[in-house]
């Protein structure tokens, strides 16, 4: 049985062959129960669910691809227990008499399942630390609690802007951890040039679809947005485009949008040390940070606590010391800011 919901036509999906090839090395050798792809907006995190979901359909008797965004659905997230009915209903074929995790689980244990669930950080509050959610939404917590913890045969794939704290507790390496994370990059050059293509023809030089890559950190959303433009207003000339404004981005379209969505989601202090960071334009220590920020009333121990919350959020492009953010976040934060 397949149910694939919401989910998005990937017929002209690019690339990514490399993350394909591990996750179904963790699904079908390794075992793994939970999996979660997160990263930053546009990052390619939904497209990938699906199409890794159509690769390993072959192995699971049942398929369910379900999505908490927003955006998708038209309205607020299912509360934990109309989820839980629907992913029932559609194992079991009947409705259950009560919908709970330990329903859930028992089927999950006698029948081989995928479940995908895409858009997770709609179940978090915004403009507080990441990880934290919304009071009607406590449930799907204890959701990834059980299904992490408890033996079964099946497996659930998150998408999430941000990676939920109960998989930073219990993620692990090797071929027997069974929670797991994967966050997204951006795409290459060649994977870039290649979505482009599905656009037409573009001229430029080695060094121009190079630069055009970097100043969009291969972000796969983003880059069709510039593809749209520069076949729009630049007659498919890279290097026309790249001249409008040089070596820096241009926030255009969905770009702003979607940059927008993910920094209007941030606390106060990770505001304050996002715009430090920005400023700063170079890696930063930690001991440098607490140094700086303590003109800014925020106290040094609270200072790591917000960097683990910005490495949540995927907008660290470094998760140790020294630090720094990616280079369109540089951009965009110091953009506001003028």
């Amino acid at each position: 049985m397949q149910d694939w919901g919401l989910a998005p036509d990937t017929t002209l999906f690019q690339g990514r062959t490399q993350e394909l090839a591990e996750l179904q090395q963790w699904v079908e050798v390794d075992g793994c129960r939970l999996i979660t792809l997160y990263g930053m907006a546009g990052i390619g995190k939904t497209a990938l669910s699906v199409r890794l979901a159509e690769q390993l359909r072959d192995q699971f008797e049942v398929v369910i691809w379900r999505s908490l965004d927003v955006s998708r659905l038209g309205h607020a997230p299912p509360l934990l227990s109309t989820l839980l009915t629907d992913w029932i209903v559609l194992i079991a074929g009947q409705s259950p008499p009560q919908p709970d995790l330990p329903i859930l689980l028992s089927y999950l244990r006698n029948n081989r399942c995928l479940l995908v669930l895409d858009g997770f950080e709609a179940v978090f509050q915004q403009r507080s630390l990441s990880g934290n959610y919304l009071d009607a939404y406590q449930g799907y917590g204890e959701l990834l609690r059980q299904i992490s913890d408890a033996y079964h045969a099946s497996c659930i794939v998150l998408t999430s802007r941000e990676k939920p704290r109960e998989v930073e507790a219990r993620e692990g390496e090797g071929e027997y951890a069974p929670v797991r994370s994967r966050k997204l990059r951006g795409v290459g050059e060649a994977e870039a040039q290649a979505m482009f293509a599905t656009k037409g023809s573009f001229s430029g030089s080695e060094q121009d679809w190079s630069l055009l890559n970097r100043q969009y950190d291969g972000n796969p959303a983003f880059l069709q947005q510039i593809a749209t433009t520069i076949a729009n207003i630049c007659g498919r000339d890279i290097t026309r485009f790249l001249a409008l404004q040089p070596n820096k981005p241009m926030f255009v379209g969905d770009i702003r949008t979607l940059m927008a969505q993910q920094l209007g989601r941030l606390s106060e202090p990770e505001r304050i040390l996002m715009e430090t960071l920005a400023q700063t334009q170079i890696p930063v220590t930690l001991e440098d940070l607490q140094q700086q920020l303590t003109t800014q009333h925020l106290a040094r121990d609270r200072v790591l606590e917000v960097l683990l919350s910005l490495a949540r959020r995927s907008l660290l492009e470094t998760t140790m010391s020294p630090y720094r953010l990616h280079s369109i976040i540089v951009n965009y934060v110091n953009e506001m800011e003028r």
